[in-house]
């Protein structure tokens, strides 16, 4: 077996970013990606990954308010920020927090207009049982 070190010293992935070109090393059975050198700082921050619970969705000129709020999560993986909705079946990925969360909202509002009114005979029976649930769960939709 062939040690880690001398793996990505024979297997470097380049990438390119800006004027600077630095190595990044991969190890993908970790996860764990060492860093050789940092030449420059733009911004620290932290993010909180935790489950977070939406009482509402919106999206273009809709809000979905729920009768209860629905638990969320959002986590950062392989460089994409991951926003999943398990209650609903919904699961969103960009590279960007944001657009990420966006989607989840169109998701959803895909999800509920999509479904809301359409007779049974149209439907399988999970998506009767999806429709049926989202039925349930949204007091109200506004327009905003």
């Amino acid at each position: 077996m062939m040690e880690s070190s001398n793996y990505w010293e024979k297997n470097p992935i380049w990438k390119n970013k800006g004027e600077k070109l630095f190595e990044t090393m991969a190890d993908t059975h970790s996860g764990y990606i060492p860093v050789k050198q940092i030449d420059e700082v733009l911004d620290i921050s932290t993010e909180d990954l935790s489950l977070f619970r939406t009482s509402s969705f919106h999206f273009n000129d809709k809000k979905f308010i729920l009768k209860k709020p629905a638990t969320c999560s959002l986590k950062y993986q392989n460089y994409l920020w991951i926003c999943e909705c398990p209650r609903y079946g919904l699961h969103t990925f960009s590279e960007n927090k944001p657009e990420a969360l966006q989607q989840l909202n169109e998701e959803f509002a895909f999800l509920s207009d999509g479904l809301i009114h359409e007779p049974n005979d149209n439907l399988t029976q999970d998506a009767i049982k999806l429709r049926d649930l989202l039925k349930s769960d949204v007091l109200k939709v506004e327009k905003i």
